[in-house]
């Protein structure tokens, strides 16, 4: 481990929670957790130490690579937008006011990106078209090339197993009084910069969201509330965890709110600049077991202080 700034005599207080990001973090590739990973987490489960997975993935997408591994845990789902127990049972939830909403998206298509609704009725672009191409420039940007049949398969199992949706009409959808908007995800249809541009003029005109992002190729907005953050802050406290005695690990933006709240935190070698700048200690990369060897190196700060 890198250490980014001295702490003298290493960690104080013991740990009682641990939150790990799930891209780019707990994940080794897209969808699987190695077994050592999987190990580390079960057994601080043991000793009695919470684990939390923080994502900006909805429940169902967040539980698959979990149960794959048999780890048991509760999740901070959209980057905070909900939270739920080990049981699947939500326990908060964090909305977008959909006044709000319509106008984020007039903003966002204005600019010529791609916009996804996530509600509690579901996830909504306007066409599959869109979503197709969403895909083709997400990839694109994030330097990973799709072979467009493998592309729409992987489209058509998601759609099967996550229930994407199409809704032309995106003000009668948000006109439905019991559906509930937790997260828009952008995508550029044509440059980066003009979806950093796009990020950077929403952030300093829409204070009353979180604007922040999980890779190259995409925006994510929630609301001030559904951070990961200020989700992690809710479940400390109602679960009767000291935020100081609480690590974070994570490797994007939207990981940044979070690593700031607790007491140790550690970004992936792989992560964001700003996610390093924002983190006391520098893990091992995602493909390395980052996340283990910073429970374990954290862990024995804390044995040898």
């Amino acid at each position: 481990m890198q250490k980014l700034f001295n702490i003298q005599g290493g960690f104080p207080m013991p740990i009682t929670l641990i939150a790990s990001d799930m891209d780019g973090t707990l994940l080794k590739d897209r969808d699987s957790i190695s077994q050592f990973s999987a190990e580390t987490i079960k057994s601080i489960q043991k000793q009695g130490i919470s684990f939390v997975a923080c994502t900006g993935r909805t429940l169902a997408q967040a539980r698959g690579p979990l149960n794959e591994q048999g780890i048991s845990c509760p999740i901070i789902a959209l980057n905070g937008a909900q939270i739920y127990d080990e049981n699947n049972q939500l326990l908060h939830q964090s909305t977008i006011p959909k006044e709000i909403g319509r106008e984020l998206i007039k903003e966002i298509e204005s600019s010529l990106c791609f916009v996804e609704l996530i509600t509690d009725k579901g996830i909504y672009m306007r066409t599959r078209e869109a979503r197709i191409e969403s895909f083709k420039s997400y990839f694109k940007f994030s330097n990973q090339h799709i072979p467009h049949e493998q592309l729409l398969d992987s489209l058509k199992d998601l759609e099967q197993t996550f229930g994407l949706e199409y809704e032309a009409d995106f003000d009668t959808l948000l006109d439905q009084e019991d559906l509930n908007l937790l997260k828009l995800s952008v995508f550029p249809q044509h440059s980066i910069a003009v979806l950093k541009a796009l990020q950077r003029d929403l952030a300093s005109r829409f204070s009353m969201v979180s604007v922040t992002s999980s890779g190259i190729g995409n925006i994510e907005i929630n609301s001030k509330e559904g951070q990961k953050g200020a989700a992690l802050t809710y479940f400390a406290k109602k679960f009767g965890h000291d935020l100081e005695n609480t690590l974070t690990i994570g490797d994007n933006l939207n990981d940044i709110s979070m690593l700031k709240v607790s007491g140790h935190s550690y970004a992936m070698a792989n992560g964001a600049k700003e996610t390093k700048i924002a983190a006391q200690f520098l893990a091992k990369s995602n493909k390395e077991d980052g996340v283990a060897y910073a429970i374990l190196d954290a862990l024995s700060r804390i044995e040898n202080t």
